[in-house]
């Protein structure tokens, strides 16, 4: 199996785009939360500006006197990223959000079914990016570092790459040592030895301390950094919403959610059987179909009929799903779901009938401790699994 790691250069300032109307080529700059907020992510005209992640927020102003600051929203970030992980299970057999987002870039990880070409799976993740209003990189490989060193290494003119088959190592080969986080000490020593590369570490002979992070950095080196994920079934309510910009109108907020929501319903293979829209300054309305809905245009057409003609301007838009039909071919009178929440039985519906809501959470057992071969002598190591894998190269991947 194949995995694909869906990269989001700059998470912080595109999820603030989702909550903030922010004008294209503006100089717009996202902290952290108080106590001590630095800078977390930029746009390009405050990266020219001066402005850099990981200064602190209260030398932004000396730099860019008339950039806008914007204050990261953890929650609201966790909210995209499971969304667009919802989203992605329309294409791919299952899906790793990724954990909570921290830093400046985020990436969720697919695995490619079985059939698919890479170059094809990577073609349709970007566009999936498209409707949930993000921009990404896609790289696919056998394994997730392979994968995430690809995805963060694609160029934008470029934005999907494809490992090989059995190429991770060849592909990792010439790349630096940098990509793992190393020990700066440690780092320093082997490039005065003159191991500069991810493929002279890993032609390294084993360590002779019975140290498991060292044989765990070399099999990320080698191209076996595993392929284990934690999938998610995404349940619960639909929640979406988009800011309103002076140019752009109701309709154009409108729109963006009815593609979000759109992606999401075609994730959860599900139509929309009752909605809840909300403009600011105003009541809820509480919208139910005809008959349930699930195309964007559909979606934007039903949204858009709710708001009166003697709506003022409001500053943002906001709707959610709340009720569910299946969303199918099938003409059986019952359909089994293959979403189902941790330690929960699977359910079966009616079609059309309105399903309740759930929560999002990682499903299945844990994957630490899986054991398995990998040296000749037959000797017996963990294979990676995702925290570990988080801890070794989460900090270096930009």
């Amino acid at each position: 199996m194949r995995i694909a790691c869906i990269h989001l250069p700059a998470f912080p300032l595109q999820v603030a785009a989702h909550s903030h109307p922010i004008a294209e080529g503006a100089a717009v700059v996202v902290v952290s939360p108080a106590p001590a907020p630095v800078v977390v992510a930029v746009s390009r005209a405050a990266r020219a500006a001066g402005i850099a992640v990981g200064m602190a927020a209260s030398s932004v102003r000396d730099h860019a006197p008339g950039c806008e600051v914007v204050t990261a929203d953890p929650e609201l970030e966790r909210s995209v990223s499971r969304g667009l992980a919802e989203a992605l299970g329309a294409i791919a057999s299952e899906v790793d959000d990724g954990g909570r987002p921290r830093g400046a870039h985020h990436a969720v990880f697919a695995r490619v079914p079985t059939g698919v070409r890479g170059a094809a799976f990577g073609a349709r993740a970007i566009e999936v990016l498209g409707r949930m209003g993000l921009v990404g990189r896609v790289g696919i490989a056998d394994d997730r570092f392979t994968a995430a060193v690809a995805a963060t290494g694609a160029h934008e003119r470029d934005a999907v790459v494809s490992v090989p088959r059995g190429g991770s190592a060849a592909f990792l080969a010439p790349l630096p040592l940098s990509l793992l986080e190393l020990d700066p000490d440690v780092q320093h020593v082997l490039e005065v030895l003159g191991v500069r590369t991810l493929g002279a570490f890993a032609a390294l002979p084993p360590p002779s301390v019975a140290r498991p992070w060292d044989a765990d950095y070399q099999s990320l080196a080698r191209g076996d950094g595993g392929a284990a994920m934690r999938p998610i079934a995404p349940v619960g309510p639909i929640d979406e919403r988009a800011p309103v910009g002076a140019g752009a109108g109701v309709g154009a907020a409108i729109g963006a959610i009815a593609g979000r929501i759109g992606a999401r319903l075609a994730g959860r293979d599900r139509a929309a059987a009752a909605l809840e829209l909300e403009l600011e300054g105003h009541a809820p309305i509480r919208i139910v179909p005809d008959a349930p809905v699930s195309g964007a245009a559909e979606l934007a057409d039903l949204l858009g009929a709710a708001v009166g003609a003697d709506v003022t301007h409001p500053a943002w838009v906001r709707a959610r799903v709340t009720g569910f039909a299946h969303d199918g071919a099938e003409a059986e009178a019952a359909v089994v779901t293959p979403m189902v929440a941790l330690g929960s039985a699977p359910v079966a519906a009616p079609r059309g009938e309105v399903e309740p809501m759930f929560r999002l959470e990682p499903t299945g057992q844990e994957l630490g401790g899986a054991m398995h071969r990998r040296t000749r002598r037959g000797k017996q190591r963990p294979r990676l699994t995702p925290p570990a894998q988080s801890q070794l190269f989460a900090g270096r991947i930009r």
